[in-house]
């Protein structure tokens, strides 16, 4: 086909932890609805960034983050209402943090000899980039009353100063 230029495919290397897998299924999850909003709008060009930021709003609770720097690190906030220790996964990068949960939400209710149950699952991804590097090895995150929080120490950039050692030139 002349004339048509060659459309870049983006492609993500295989996984290689559970998070990373986990970003890829969100990724492919997103990408899955977003080309269905898209054939829904008559496949008319020129919204794909919207079409991607609704597939993300429509598959994914927010959680509002708060992030604070001090002078050797910095600290995340994520609220996380609803999600347990265990159904949260964070990976530190040195310049970035992915947050993902998924948690199942069950609600019974009896009346005599009948069950009623309802259900509900949430999910959750959030992406951080970071203004500068940090030491992902000294990372520490705990997860309490509906707030993650993640300390990462930034990683040093100091000047060292060398001692110098004598060595003997062989003549």
């Amino acid at each position: 086909m002349k004339g048509l230029a060659a459309t870049p495919v983006l492609t993500m290397p295989e996984p290689a932890t559970s998070i990373d897998r986990r970003v890829q299924e969100i990724y492919n999850q997103v990408a899955t609805r977003a080309y269905e909003l898209f054939q829904q709008r008559g496949f008319a060009h020129g919204y794909h960034y919207d079409d991607w930021l609704q597939a993300e709003a429509e598959l994914f609770q927010t959680a509002p983050i708060h992030i604070e720097e001090e002078d050797d690190k910095f600290v995340v906030r994520a609220e996380v209402p609803g999600f347990r220790p265990g159904q949260v996964e964070v990976k530190v990068e040195p310049r970035r943090v992915l947050i993902s949960g998924h948690a199942e939400h069950d609600k019974q209710k009896t009346r005599g000899q009948t069950i009623y149950t309802e259900g509900r699952s949430t999910q959750l991804f959030r992406a951080l980039n970071l203004p500068t590097e940090i030491n992902p090895e000294k990372a520490q995150g705990s997860l309490a009353d509906g707030v993650l929080q993640v300390v990462l120490p930034k990683a040093t950039s100091k000047a060292v100063r060398l001692d110098l050692k004598s060595t003997a030139v062989a003549a």
